[in-house]
C-alpha cells in the first residue's frame, strides 16, 4: 500500500520503520505544503496519515484541499493526535478516523488497512 506520512514530530521514524518494515510503500512528509505538492504532481496515495503536534489552519487547509480534490475523493486519511479538539476537528474537516496519541502499532496497523 501506497501511504503519505505527514508528520512534524518526533514520530515519523516510528511509523515509516513499522510501515516499510510491513512492506508498505511510505513516504514521509514533514510539511503540508509539500504534501499538497506532491499531490498536485499526480502522486495518489492510497492513505494519508497525519500527525502533528498542534492543529493548524495549514491542516485544516490541506485537508479541505484533498476532500475536494475529485480524483483524492477515495483516498483514506488517519488524524493522530491528543485531544478531543483535534479529534472534533478532525471528523469536522473530513479524516476518515481520529487515533488518539500514543497508538499500538498493532493497532495503527489493523486500522490502516481498514481505511484504506
Amino acid at each position: 500500500m501506497n501511504i503519505m506520512v505527514i508528520c512534524n514530530n518526533r514520530n515519523i521514524n516510528t511509523y515509516t520503520g513499522v510501515l516499510v518494515g510491513y512492506g508498505h510503500q511510505v513516504s514521509d512528509v514533514k510539511s503540508f505544503d509539500a504534501a499538497r505538492t506532491m499531490l498536485k504532481s499526480n502522486m495518489i496515495p492510497e492513505l494519508i496519515m497525519i500527525d502533528v503536534s498542534n492543529l493548524t489552519v495549514q491542516m485544516k487547509e490541506f485537508v479541505e484541499f484533498v476532500r475536494f480534490e475529485q480524483r483524492l475523493l477515495t483516498v483514506g486519511m488517519i488524524v493522530i493526535g491528543t485531544t478531543e479538539r483535534e479529534a472534533a476537528y478532525a471528523e469536522a474537516y473530513g479524516a476518515n478516523r481520529f487515533l488518539y496519541r500514543p497508538v499500538e502499532l498493532t493497532d495503527l496497523l489493523a486500522i490502516i488497512h481498514q481505511t484504506a
